[in-house]
């Protein structure tokens, strides 16, 4: 008797190695995504100190963010060619590039995998909150900004300038800061890197424990790893896939935007535009961070009840109206919290619901992963050099225009990609309602879905030709 299997199903069942140790593996992602929420953190609040010691402004000191998403774009294009080739516990000792997709890939066959992507970003969000109030002792006094034709009176502390003991004030043009507050800013950057590379040791173990090859296990039996979701289709239906990729390219470009601009300027914005000291810069970037991990602890029990769709509508809703609210931040001092926190708890859990709304149109393998975390990358290098720059240049209220803007251009870009996807029929199917044939995939199993194709060849002789010779290839 013929069993009706689809190839990749066969793949999927084939090589099950990864799966060993699979809580353990799970473990050692949410701790590296912690450091990672840790380091992605840092830089927005010291960056007025960072200005300050460095005698620059806001529109230079912004290049800072170029340099540092310029790296991440490396690695992004690194990771479509290399994720499927390495073992995943080597790699990820390395790199933390692909993250999302190692989770995906890990529990593809468990109800709550949804859930279970809600809570890697809601420990980002920890170690996000965290960083600053680690950043926060070691913050350097920055005197209020005025015209450049008045003169700054500066009284030193006496016990950084013995010379000032008496407590007599200085008329200053510009205050120079001793060289040791250099090295106070720079602690937190040693201690947060420290954290990140011990964060490595759990891979490390598990890469050990589960064996020493250097490659993907499936792909040291001469196996395909990863099975094109694009396999057995027309030319015109590689095109639709394209056009949706590209659509996905600028949803997480622009969502990129609303989730770093304000964790990486909003200490600026309030301290440069509103006045506010340097340290309540630091304390409202951490309040941003907090309800953005509040936003994602909510999300896990929701992502099992509600559809990614649903849960982009709610968020993209709150967020627009948070970032609405900044239109209003002169009428009073409280607007800024309320805005920062609104907004951080509508961007909260976007991407992961954006990442689960785009696997349900198509899977999500390295190469898509890849063109994801590519858009990702350009996105956090274009969006805050770009805003800082016309912050600098222009008005502090760019802060504000240019986020309201990415919302708006965020919701018709979602939009179009729905109505794409949903009009050309795209739809995943690696993740049906149908069972794998067995646990693992018997040599009879194969022989028998050989011979099914074979009796299919005369009607669909094409699609035939590519998932036989896929199968061959795996045997």
């Amino acid at each position: 008797m013929a069993i009706d299997v689809d190839p990749r199903t066969v793949v999927a069942t084939l090589d099950e190695s990864w799966k060993k140790h699979r809580p353990f593996k799970t473990i050692a992602l949410f701790v590296t995504f912690c450091c990672l929420g840790l380091s992605s953190s840092v830089l927005g609040p010291t960056l007025v100190s960072m200005e300050y010691l460095l005698n620059t402004d806001t529109e230079h000191i912004s290049a800072t963010f170029t340099g540092g998403a310029l790296g991440y774009l490396i690695g992004a294009m690194l990771c479509g060619f290399i994720y499927s080739k390495l073992n995943k516990e080597l790699l990820f000792a390395l790199s933390l590039i692909a993250g999302q997709t190692y989770l995906l890939r890990l529990w593809q066959d468990h109800r709550y995998r949804r859930s279970l992507m809600q809570c890697l970003h809601c420990v980002w969000s920890v170690g996000a909150t965290v960083a600053p109030f680690i950043v926060h002792n070691f913050l350097v006094d920055v005197p209020q900004e005025v015209d450049d034709d008045v003169r700054v009176l500066v009284t030193r502390d006496p016990e950084l300038y013995p010379a000032t003991r008496d407590n007599t004030t200085e008329e200053l043009y510009q205050a120079q800061p001793p060289i040791t507050n250099v090295d106070l800013v720079r602690i937190p950057y040693v201690v947060v890197s420290t954290i990140v590379a011990a964060s490595s040791v759990l891979f490390l173990i598990n890469f050990f424990v589960v064996g020493t090859s250097c490659l993907d296990p499936s792909r040291e039996r001469g196996r395909r790893p990863e099975p094109d979701n694009t396999v057995g289709h027309s030319i015109e239906y590689k095109r639709i896939y394209f056009r949706f990729l590209v659509l996905l390219f600028w949803i997480f470009f622009v969502q990129i935007w609303l989730d770093c601009i304000p964790a990486s300027l909003v200490a600026v914005f309030v301290v440069r535009g509103l006045n506010w000291q340097n340290e309540r810069g630091a304390l409202i970037t951490s309040a941003y961070s907090a309800f953005h991990g509040l936003s994602r602890i909510i999300a896990i029990p929701l992502a099992a009840i509600l559809s990614p769709t649903r849960m982009l509508i709610i968020d993209m809703t709150i967020v627009t109206a948070g970032y609405g609210l900044l239109l209003f931040v002169n009428f009073h001092h409280s607007i800024p919290w309320i805005a920062a926190s609104v907004s951080g708890f509508g961007i909260g859990s976007a991407f992961p619901s954006c990442l689960l709304w785009a696997e349900g149109f198509i899977e999500i393998t390295s190469a898509a992963s890849s063109v994801f975390v590519t858009a990702i990358s350009v996105g956090a290098m274009v969006g805050p050099a770009l805003t800082g720059f016309l912050m600098g240049y222009f008005t502090y209220m760019c802060f504000v225009y240019v986020l309201l803007s990415a919302a708006f251009i965020l919701l018709i870009v979602n939009v179009s990609a729905a109505f794409y996807a949903r009009r050309m029929g795209l739809q995943n199917r690696s993740y049906s309602k149908s069972k794998p044939i067995s646990v693992k995939a018997t040599s009879e199993e194969i022989s028998t879905l050989r011979r099914t194709r074979l009796q299919e060849k005369s009607t669909s002789s094409c699609q035939i030709d590519d998932n036989l010779g896929f199968t061959n290839s795996l045997a």
